[in-house]
């Protein structure tokens, strides 16, 4: 990836190619609800891949 390509201002970044990276995710939610006849519930997610983001 390309780097500065002049003086401080705005639009002064260039980058060719595509930015790439790894991410892990998680998501929780828990209910509850103890009494009138006693409610619990847990639901999770948890995902992990690669991600492209097109620069040029």
């Amino acid at each position: 990836m390309s780097a500065l390509s002049g003086p401080a201002n705005a639009y002064n970044y260039r980058a060719t190619g595509n930015d790439t990276g790894h991410s892990f995710n998680g998501v929780i939610k828990l209910d509850a609800r103890l009494t009138d006849k006693d409610h619990i519930a847990a639901t999770w997610f948890v995902g992990q891949g690669t991600q492209t983001a097109p620069t040029s």
